[in-house]
């Protein structure tokens, strides 16, 4: 089994979380573009986490297992959905919604960061870190140096938001 974290952006005509409230809670389902990183890794089985990213957003809002691999569909069903676009359908199965987001910024020992792209596979520690069942601490010889790691994560972010 494999853990990915999938990036959720806000669109022109619905924000990040209605995004995920959309596919992901109401269908059970979420799209790749044909060219997303990981398209043809993911396996059923395999968890995912679910990260809102933009300048107001950067927090974990879900978890769920997949049901499918990312594959096309072509029903009517998807034709609405992903609005006609050529996007690989992945069903999903044991969603989760946190009761309350979680900012990342919160975590003292996640080792995952945000990258370009849809997707990215993530440790099963920190997977099980955002979820809550593993102790947020760092392990011995892994405390990063504060100040160089906030440094790179404010311009990263910023690069991010403003590619």
């Amino acid at each position: 089994m494999n853990y990915y974290v999938f990036q959720v952006s806000d669109a022109n005509d619905m924000t990040a979380y209605e995004w995920f409230k959309n596919l992901v809670v109401d269908k059970n389902v979420w799209g790749f573009g044909p060219r997303a990183a990981n398209r043809k890794a993911i396996q059923p089985g395999d968890r995912v986490i679910f990260y809102l990213t933009g300048q107001n957003n950067q927090v974990f809002v879900g978890s769920a297992k997949l049901a499918s691999g990312a594959y096309k569909d072509d029903s009517e069903d998807s034709q609405k959905m992903f609005h006609g676009e050529d996007i690989l359908r992945i069903d999903l199965d044991d969603v989760v919604v946190f009761p309350s987001p979680k900012s990342r910024h919160d975590f003292k020992s996640l080792g995952w960061r945000p990258s370009m792209g849809s997707s990215g596979r993530i440790s099963e520690r920190d997977f099980n870190l955002i979820l809550g069942s593993e102790p947020d601490v760092f392990v011995a010889g892994e405390q990063p140096d504060e100040e160089m790691e906030f440094a790179l994560e404010k311009y990263l972010e910023e690069f991010i938001w403003q590619n």
